[in-house]
């Protein structure tokens, strides 16, 4: 999965940098504590997968992706997934993912509103954490706004801004929220990241890491803006028509992960590598462990902008 070589390159730097940067020092000799990897990423009405990892020592190599992640997958561990008190054994599957099944062999899905407790051991090592999937609440469009003037983007012609406002009424004031944007024209899919928090007047797409935020009021009002192709060999209401089925997605995370997002990216503060003021990176495993047990669950909105 995609956070394999994200957790492993974490905890190779993290060995670098206590090791100190004044000296020249022999990677066989850096401090290296072996840790259990988990990306569990509970999606609701999604079959439950867990991947377990080990993390690895540095490398005599400045190349993350020479690191073979299979190879560091774990296949032997042991554990369970507790979903509102009613306990199931993680079965590994191939390639250290692990799956938990109902009476029926069935394989288990996330449900919304439901509590998750993870208690794994291997190696003499032990972890646990716990989630909850949240409920999606479904934002209300508050307006949609298209500047008709063509503009180039990254140096291809032809596309407009649409500018667009949510107003969100969640329940839980500290759920997280991520809302993106999938646009798909014939049969080319045009996706991207919106920035959910901070309006900014760029001229190209946003590409870099998307932004959540969090629901510390009711409601909640979420401004941004997204490009959309629009040939001239179009009028800008033929080229509207091409993205009829657009869509808003929110995606709505387990509380827990707020503190992640919040130092995934260096935080706001530059002073720590792994985060504001050199706390480090804030996963929700505890115990012999780092990594992510987090639930979440989305709402699409039909984008209408004609």
């Amino acid at each position: 999965m995609k956070f394999s070589i994200f957790f492993i390159f974490v905890y190779t730097i993290s060995m670098l940098v206590l090791s100190g940067c004044e000296q020249t020092v022999n990677n066989a000799e850096l401090p290296f504590e072996e840790k259990i990897m988990v990306e569990g990423i509970l999606k609701a009405d999604s079959i439950i997968e867990i991947v377990f990892s080990k993390t690895v020592p540095v490398l005599d190599t400045h190349n993350i992706y020479t690191i073979d992640t299979v190879n560091n997958r774990i296949t032997t561990l042991q554990g369970t997934i507790s979903i509102d008190g009613i306990s199931y054994p993680l079965i590994h599957m191939n390639n250290g993912r692990y799956r938990i099944f109902d009476a029926q062999q069935q394989s288990i899905k996330g449900k919304i509103g439901s509590m998750y407790m993870l208690n794994a051991s291997w190696n003499d090592k032990i972890i646990y954490a716990q989630t909850q999937i949240p409920i999606a609440h479904k934002p209300d469009i508050l307006s949609i706004n298209i500047d008709t003037n063509r503009s180039s983007v990254y140096g291809y012609q032809d596309y407009i801004k649409v500018f667009i406002s949510l107003s969100y009424h969640p329940e839980d004031k500290e759920a997280i929220v991520h809302t993106i944007n999938t646009i798909s024209p014939f049969d080319n899919s045009f996706y991207n990241e919106i920035d959910t928090v901070n309006y900014k007047e760029f001229n190209y797409p946003q590409y870099f890491p998307p932004y959540y935020f969090t629901k510390k009021e009711i409601p909640h009002i979420s401004s941004f803006f997204t490009w959309l192709y629009a040939p001239s060999s179009k009028t800008i209401s033929e080229a509207l028509y091409m993205y009829a089925d657009s869509k808003i997605i929110t995606k709505h995370y387990d509380k827990a992960m707020k503190e992640y997002i919040d130092t995934q990216y260096f935080g706001d503060n530059l002073g720590g590598i792994f985060g504001g003021g050199g706390t480090g990176i804030h996963w929700n495993i505890k115990g012999q462990g780092l990594g992510l047990f987090i639930g979440y669950s989305d709402n699409i909105l039909p984008l209408p902008l004609q």
